[in-house]
């Protein structure tokens, strides 16, 4: 387990990894700088090290704690258009007693009332409400596509990927970002189309771009689409 030290007047988490060719460094919140050594690496050069890269890392840190302080001074949504469904949801917040946070759709209403002891609590309700709602659409939603394309899946998995929209495991398990409750609905179909083609071709070769066409065929601009959706994202989403 990695551990944290202060050196250089910096919050260090240092990890061994066996698997590791050089020493990597990062910058994450809430401001600690990762580092990643190959096993066996002299410790005592960590200061050194620390000190070459000193601008970069300060850098790195100030642009994390402006994002932190960011994400505190931010104003919860009241409104959330869910393009995949053709849903806008309008939110309604209220105070709650410590532990009794809660959140409840108003009956026939496209209306939240979400009930939170402190503020900024705001931000893990309302992941946890776009988790289900992934859950409850988009799951069914797979599961038609590959009963209409002949294909199976051995279950689905929700998750909140920084870096990826989907992903197919070579056990048959996909994993679905939340946030593509976000997309336009065509560029959804197609994310879930290209990982049940996944079950077949676990790879990007000539026969699996073959196969995602037989079910698509405008993959091509849904794909190139989705490099640069997370850009297309509310503000307020990046921070959950």
């Amino acid at each position: 387990m990695a551990k944290t030290y202060r050196l250089c007047g910096m919050d260090v988490r240092i990890k061994s990894h066996a698997q590791a060719r050089r020493v990597t460094l990062r910058v994450k919140p809430p401001g600690i700088v990762h580092l990643v050594a190959p096993t066996g690496f002299n410790r005592a050069d960590i200061p050194q090290l620390l000190e070459r890269h000193r601008d970069w890392l300060a850098q790195g840190l100030e642009k994390v704690r402006a994002q932190q302080t960011a994400l505190l001074n931010e104003t919860p949504p009241e409104q959330i258009e869910l393009q995949a469904l053709g849903q806008r949801w309008h939110i309604h917040y209220t105070q709650r007693a410590p532990g009794a946070r809660c959140i409840k759709p108003l009956r026939g209403s496209r209306q939240l009332e979400i009930g939170l002891a402190a503020e900024q609590e705001w931000r893990s309700v309302l992941r946890r409400w776009l988790m289900s709602q992934a859950r409850q659409q988009l799951e069914p939603w797979l599961s038609s596509l590959a009963d209409e394309h002949g294909f199976e899946y051995r279950r689905v998995s929700i998750r909140g990927q920084r870096t990826r929209w989907g992903s197919c495991s070579a056990n048959g398990t996909i994993s679905l970002n939340y946030r593509l409750l976000f997309l336009p609905p065509a560029w959804v179909r197609y994310l879930l189309i290209h990982e049940l083609c996944h079950t077949r071709e676990m790879n990007h070769s000539r026969a699996f771009w073959s196969l995602v066409e037989s079910c698509e065929p405008n993959y091509r601009r849904y794909d190139r689409a989705l490099k640069s959706a997370a850009e297309h994202l509310p503000d307020w989403l990046q921070g959950i």
